[in-house]
């Protein structure tokens, strides 16, 4: 079980106060969520923020953004279904095209024609780059 910080509850007061029920938010191991969880061509757009870029050679295998996630991704997405995907790491974002192009998915948007919100963190530190990929 896990508890509820600052963040959570702000989030769930602002998605009760606009009034949202097509929502949801999950905690847990993202590799064991897509199949399960998520019921088939059931989700218009998956957020992936930031997701942690395990730098070093030796961890690349930790990645989550690889093909066959993004697979699985493409299973629960509805037709025209999008996967935002955001990063502080331009050798990951590199990562990230290549393991799109092996995937089903096709690129819709890049960074610089996104207009994306940006997060108190990102304002403040690293540059963001930005992904948009399409399930045709």
């Amino acid at each position: 079980m896990w508890k509820l910080n600052r963040t959570h509850i702000k989030s769930l007061k602002k998605v009760h106060n606009l009034g949202l029920r097509n929502i949801k938010f999950i905690h847990g191991d993202i590799n064991h969520m897509p199949g399960t969880i998520l019921f088939s061509k059931n989700i218009r757009k998956i957020f992936i923020n930031n997701p942690d870029p395990w730098p070093k050679d030796k961890h690349i295998n930790k990645r989550i953004i690889k093909t066959d996630f993004l697979n699985k991704l493409y299973k629960v997405l509805k037709r025209k279904g999008k996967v935002i995907i955001k990063t502080d790491s331009q050798d990951y974002l590199n990562f990230i095209k290549e393991e799109i192009n092996n995937s089903k998915f096709k690129i819709w948007k890049k960074n610089e024609e996104l207009m994306l919100p940006l997060s108190k963190f990102q304002k403040n530190y690293n540059k963001i780059y930005a992904i948009v990929i399409n399930k045709n």
